[in-house]
């Protein structure tokens, strides 16, 4: 297959290398930075600095690029019949989806977003758990990580994560635990949100937030996120009638605490890196086959779409009803 990767930040190297790695070769770089093309053309990709051109005669397009310009490329790569691996999230805004999905409709196109989480084992394994739980009461995810650190080798200051015009922010970046909620719980219809720019950091976006999900059927889901924070931890708690599962991601272990004693542990280390590999061979099945992938635009969208609740509900001091978003 023909191949653009749009993008060639931390992402779409990432997402370069794993093409490679499945047997890929037919890939089409584009950056505006030099600098950055450099870096990809060691691989022995090649590059361009001309934007349309990276998208011309292409199956697929990979849009690895800031945020803010998601859905506007989707758009070009849609017009020029592609199918699109969509970087999470989305967008930062509502703008351009109602024509991206009449696109992807009308030119039968596969969308999928990059949401590699749903791909990671011990998730996978969560999913067949659940049902242990005798029906889940509430849910706490957390993401908390030091901004500065992400990238060593760059200038934090200067990332998209840190730029609100480019679409950065805690709530936006971090938003895998959104997806994963909601893809395993159900639909959110109450949101809640306290926050802010809180810390010292140079950054123009919030850096730390704590959101209160209330689902249909009175589930509820508590999320932290934060880029301030040392050592770096995330993980997922589900609390039912009858039990607990945990899950600590950064330490890769997994578990199952009942009320009537019986508990399992999961401690064999999975690969991260792995999810990002498997959701691609996901992505470039669908293709293949002509199927839905298990996160397409939709699931997108519900995500973006909890995420700018968040944010209204911070700026408004109010609780935003999604009951019918979903």
């Amino acid at each position: 297959m023909k191949i653009a990767v749009i993008g060639l930040g931390s992402i779409g190297k990432r997402h370069i290398k794993n093409l490679l790695t499945i047997g890929e070769k037919d890939i089409l770089a584009f950056d505006p930075s030099q600098e950055k093309r450099k870096e990809v053309e060691k691989l022995g990709v090649k590059t361009t600095n001309n934007y349309d051109d990276s998208i011309k005669n292409k199956n697929i397009v990979f849009v690895c690029s800031p945020t803010r310009f998601h859905i506007s490329q989707a758009i070009d790569a849609a017009k020029n019949n592609c199918h699109i691996f969509l970087e999470k999230p989305v967008s930062d805004s509502l703008e351009g989806l109602e024509e991206l999905k009449r696109l992807v409709k009308e030119k039968k196109l596969i969308v999928q977003v990059g949401f590699n989480f749903r791909f990671h084992p011990k998730y996978q394994m969560i999913l067949k758990k659940i049902p242990k739980l005798g029906g889940v009461v509430s849910t706490r995810a957390r993401f908390a990580a030091y901004l500065p650190d992400w990238h060593p080798l760059e200038d934090y200051a200067s990332s998209y994560s840190a730029k609100k015009q480019l679409g950065g922010g805690v709530i936006l970046d971090s938003c895998h635990e959104i997806d994963y909620i909601t893809a395993a719980i159900g639909r959110v219809k109450e949101v809640v949100s306290l926050n802010g720019k809180h810390s010292s950091l140079d950054i123009s976006t919030e850096d730390t937030a704590h959101i209160l999900l209330q689902h249909s059927d009175k589930v509820t889901s508590y999320v932290h996120l934060s880029y301030i924070e040392k050592p770096r931890d995330r993980g997922w708690t589900i609390t039912g009638n009858k039990g607990k599962i945990s899950w600590d991601i950064v330490n890769d272990t997994l578990k199952i605490n009942q009320h009537n004693g019986e508990k399992e542990e999961y401690i064999q280390k999975d690969s991260i890196d792995q999810t990002y590999i498997e959701e691609i061979k996901h992505f470039i099945d669908c293709i293949k086959n002509k199927k839905q992938p298990i996160v397409g635009l939709e699931q997108g969208i519900v995500v973006l779409k909890i995420c700018l609740a968040a944010k209204q509900s911070q700026e408004e001091k109010r609780f935003i009803s999604l009951i019918s978003e979903a």
